[in-house]
């Protein structure tokens, strides 16, 4: 009795292991953190403003004020206390959340929005509401959300 419950145990670890060689399969390229910075964009002639929703340092999905009318125009950012930047749309709809990719981001906001993103503490498992959930993230971090 006493080798085939080791087995059992044995067996699981070895899938537990093989589960984390394999490669998920990801819809952006970098990960993207729930980080609310407040964003002005300028399109077509006309301002919005607006708050992230999540950011990476290869783009951002915004919430708007206002719906931003249909176009393949490129976007002009500002990011309060980071710096601009510009992008074009990845993502958009009637709603007022869109997707955006930087296009040419300056070192200095690069380097502002590394700090943003990657040093401040404040960021950091703020939207996790304790260690369960922190083990379940990292579960689904490990083994992916297959789509």
């Amino acid at each position: 009795m006493a080798i085939f419950l080791w087995t059992a145990i044995n067996l699981m670890i070895m899938v537990i292991a093989a589960l984390g060689c394999i490669n998920p399969v990801y819809r952006r390229s970098d990960e993207r953190f729930p980080i609310e910075i407040p964003v002005t964009l300028r399109t077509g002639g006309h301002s919005f403003s607006g708050v992230t929703s999540d950011i990476s340092l290869t783009g951002c999905s915004i919430r708007l004020d206002l719906p931003v009318p249909s176009g393949d125009e490129p976007v002009d950012l500002h990011f309060e206390d980071i710096g601009k930047a510009s992008g074009r749309w990845i993502r958009r709809g009637e709603s007022k959340e869109m997707g955006l990719e930087f296009l040419d981001l300056p070192k200095a906001t690069q380097t502002a929005l590394f700090i943003r993103i990657f040093l401040n503490p404040d960021n950091h498992c703020q939207h996790l509401d304790g260690p369960e959930q922190l083990y379940a993230d990292c579960f689904k971090r490990m083994f992916g959300n297959i789509e």
